[in-house]
This record gives structure tokens, sequence and C-alpha cells, in this order.
């Protein structure tokens, strides 16, 4: 339970996260803002290439008095986001489409990442399934690109749902307040 909470909160601050860099026709049905945390300081996976940032991001996303702390992945790699910034975005959901389905198959499937490269990986992979125009940054390393084109292409097509997975109905927890 607590891991499925876990991947919801990371898909959904990837949400709020496409907000910010994306332009996305999708309902707003939250305001929040987004605290941008130093990775270098926390317990996230990511690699600096080009004096940027390559892998998770953590986050505090607050908003109706609530404040969730997670890691997040950049949705677009030409905005430029800065550690201790504080910045306002919307929480939708995402279109139904093969691409957003392949970056949800990434996030549950590849997440938490195994180390470093991995979350690096991770990052290039969400910005060349998402942007049909990707063309490798100048301060990007070339073999963070290839291992993140690599895996955008292992991804390309599938689901969250895969071949031979078997769902069983547990009831929910229930607690009283």
């Amino acid at each position: 339970m607590k891991e499925n909470l876990r991947k919801a909160s990371k898909i959904g601050v990837i949400v709020v996260l496409s907000l910010m860099f994306a332009s996305l026709s999708a309902a707003v049905y939250a305001d929040v803002q987004v605290y941008i945390r130093n990775p270098l300081s926390s317990d996230v996976k990511g690699v600096s290439s080009g004096g940027c940032w390559v892998g998770e991001i953590p986050v505090t996303v607050s908003g109706d008095g609530a404040e969730c702390g997670t890691t997040a992945y950049c949705m677009n790699y030409d905005k430029t986001i800065y550690v201790g910034s504080t910045y306002a975005a919307g929480t939708a959901l995402v279109t139904d489409n093969a691409k957003w389905r392949a970056v949800s198959y990434l996030l549950t499937w590849y997440t938490p990442p195994a180390d470093d490269n991995d979350a690096a990986a991770n990052q290039v992979a969400i910005w060349r399934i998402l942007d049909d125009t990707y063309a490798k940054p100048s301060w990007l390393s070339t073999s963070i690109d290839n291992a993140g084109s690599a895996l955008a292409s292992e991804v390309e097509g599938k689901d969250v749902i895969r071949e031979g997975d078997v769902f069983q109905w547990i009831e929910p927890v229930t607690t009283n307040q």
C-alpha cells in the first residue's frame, strides 16, 4: 500500500511539473506550489552533466493546507528550474495516449532507479518520449543521452499493465479518525 501511494505521489508530482514546463490542454484540478530542494543535499539519484542536474528532483508540493515531499522528473529539457525556488503549478490529468502510457510504464517499473545513471537515463527517456523534436542538449553527456534513448525505445508502446500481470482485489484499509 505504501509503495502504491509513493508511486501515485510521484506520478502526481510528475503531472505538476509537466504543467509547469509544457503546455497541456487539460482541466486544472488544484493549484499548488512546488518547491525545488537541492538534489546534492538529498537522498536522490542523478548526475550533474554540463552543470545541469539530470535525474530525480527532490520537491515539496503544497496546497490547500497540505504538504508532500517527494521526488519528480522534469518534463521539458529546455526549461530551467532553480534549486531553492518555488513555482506555482496546477495538477491535471494527462492525456491518455501512447506517450503518457510509456511514461507511466517507466515511472512504475523503473522507479526507484537502481543508481545515479539509471535515474539520469529515466530523465532522458522522459524527455525523448514527450518531445518529438528532442535534440541532445549540448550540455548533456553522450553516454547519458544514449542510455536514456535506449530506455525510451524499450518502453515505447508499453503501458503500466504488462502482459502476464494478474490483479487481485484487496479490500481497502479503513481507519477511524
